[in-house]
């Protein structure tokens, strides 16, 4: 039996409304995206992030007291336009299917952080 994930919520502590924000001209643009994913079949899903920036957004980042931006969780845009950016994003969930949620997990996690990757017991669903 197969796990296909797909994209139930999208939520950004940075931006009130996702869908119509427009930044303004040469606005750098660095953003926390919080999706939550689960499959159709389930009521549940669990939480991934990720940074969502602009080269002139990130440069805020490079500020800080080391030379390394991101290694993982991060999604670089050249302008911010939510139906390409949510495209995207549903694509890469969607490329993450496995045989259960265990491997969905692991395969959403090389491109996000999960609420429960540093959790030990096993997650079962």
């Amino acid at each position: 039996m197969s796990c296909q994930p797909i994209i139930k919520s999208y939520h950004s502590p940075d931006i009130d409304d996702l869908k119509n924000w427009v930044p303004g001209d040469d606005e750098p643009v660095l953003l926390l995206l919080q999706l939550e994913i689960g499959t159709a079949d389930e009521d549940g899903a669990d939480i991934f992030e990720l940074l969502v920036g602009s080269p002139q957004g990130l440069q805020t980042l490079a500020k800080s007291d080391t030379n390394i931006v991101s290694d993982r969780g991060l999604l670089v845009i050249k302008s911010f336009i939510w139906p390409d950016i949510a495209a995207h994003l549903s694509s890469i969930v969607a490329s993450c299917g496995g045989d259960n949620w265990i491997t969905v997990s692991q395969n959403l996690q090389r491109y996000f952080h999960w609420e429960y990757e540093d959790y030990m017991e096993e997650v079962v669903r």
